[in-house]
């Protein structure tokens, strides 16, 4: 006779995550059951008190962190959707200015949303049509640049190691082996990948057409966001708690204010700087102009780091011709960096994001660590957003103490 009564078996992993919940609670009680004992002691009012309402909340919350993590897990479309959804508000986040400044030359919003989406078409055709056969062409033309690129510096590492090898005790055979066998093991490796990424190719296609479906919600999740613009905030602002609806407007014009500020600068400047070094370098006749300047501009959006890891390529690829012209190379990029620091930089940031530099080199390391390149970019941002909470909940503890102090 079959007794089993469960449909499921019970995992190991939900063994664990139920162990682990269960210890999370004691851990929880049993502090809270050690302060309530130590306030005893103390006078009333160095004692400290707990908000279980607040408590109670934030574990709500997490738990219904939790519980949406589980149904995306179930039903990835709709984590899919939400994800379309969210990535539409940043879209329309993005484009409302331009789309604004629109209306304010007497254009209609909806209008001026297809400006913006023609635009944006009519620049990936020029990148398409004009841009991108270049940028291949050259990506070809290095690849197969590549073992001659290897010769040359083989040669000169040769030269100097034997220069090297004169004045030390250093094994230059040794060297030389293992330098090539890290070589080979590169490239077969790079083939390998190579030839994965072909096997690959149908489902990527599939991939490709479940993406181009998820652009197309998108653009049109961002098309109603941004012509309805007033009714999405009116119904934001009725969903906003009385009680703390002028703190949550006003935390919200900083943060709009703190990002717009990136948005507008940086990507702008990005943009500037972009142009020029492929300007200067096609002028200068650099190899693989173009795609020098394409990683110019997407490095630019990093501060500090951006630019050295622009400059590395530009000044190798010069210094492969002749020394001279890397010296050039290296002296108009610290020029356009002093152009865009000084002259472009107040005009279109206005005010700086406060950051001490130490700050942001942390936070872009940090970012670039847990996230790759996109937490480099988002990672100074994120810190800006983060010290605007944490100056905005400084100020409501110090107008509380102000309060108790006065009753």
């Amino acid at each position: 006779m079959n007794t089993q009564l469960l449909p499921h078996e019970v995992t190991p992993e939900l063994i664990i995550l139920l162990r682990s919940a269960l210890l999370v609670i004691l851990l929880v009680l049993a502090i809270y059951y050690l302060i309530n004992i130590g306030n005893t002691w103390i006078e009333r009012s160095r004692r400290i008190e707990i908000d279980l309402k607040l408590v109670a909340r934030i574990c709500g919350v997490l738990f219904g962190i939790y519980v949406l993590r589980a149904i995306f897990n179930h039903f990835p479309i709709i984590g899919n959707t939400i994800g379309s959804l969210f990535i539409a508000i940043i879209l329309a986040y993005v484009m409302n200015p331009l789309v604004t400044y629109l209306e304010g030359k007497n254009i209609k919003r909806k209008y001026g949303v297809l400006i913006v989406y023609a635009s944006l078409a009519l620049l990936l055709v020029l990148v398409f049509v004009v841009v991108l056969p270049k940028t291949v062409s050259e990506f070809r033309a290095f690849f197969m640049e590549i073992p001659s690129y290897l010769d040359t510096w083989n040669k000169g590492s040769q030269e100097w190691l034997q220069k090297f090898e004169s004045v030390s005790n250093l094994n230059l055979d040794q060297i030389e082996n293992e330098f090539n066998s890290g070589i080979n093991k590169l490239l077969t490796n790079a083939q390998t990948g190579i030839s994965d990424k072909i096997k690959d190719i149908p489902v990527g296609i599939n991939a490709l057409f479940a993406r181009l479906i998820s652009i197309m919600l998108v653009m049109i999740f961002s098309f109603y966001f941004c012509v309805d613009k007033d009714h999405f905030k009116d119904i934001v602002y009725r969903l906003l708690p009385r009680k703390h609806k002028t703190d949550i407007l006003y935390l919200g014009g900083k943060i709009n204010n703190a990002l717009l500020e990136f948005v507008k600068g940086r990507l702008l400047m990005a943009l500037f700087v972009g142009l020029m070094t492929m300007i200067v370098l096609i002028i200068l006749r650099v190899d693989f102009a173009i795609i020098i300047g394409l990683v110019t501009c997407v490095a630019d959006i990093i501060p500090y780091v951006g630019p050295f890891l622009a400059l590395l390529p530009a000044v190798l690829f010069a210094a492969l011709d002749s020394t001279g012209k890397a010296l050039w190379v290296a002296i108009l990029f610290v020029l356009i960096q002093w152009a865009e620091n000084n002259l472009l930089g107040p005009k279109i940031l206005g005010s700086k994001t406060g950051l001490h530099p130490l700050v942001v080199l942390l936070s872009i390391v940090i970012g670039g660590g847990m996230f790759g390149f996109i937490g480099m970019i988002l990672s100074v941002p994120f810190v800006s957003v983060c010290l605007i909470l944490k100056d905005f909940a400084l100020m409501k503890i110090r107008q509380r103490q102000v309060d108790k102090d006065l009753h």
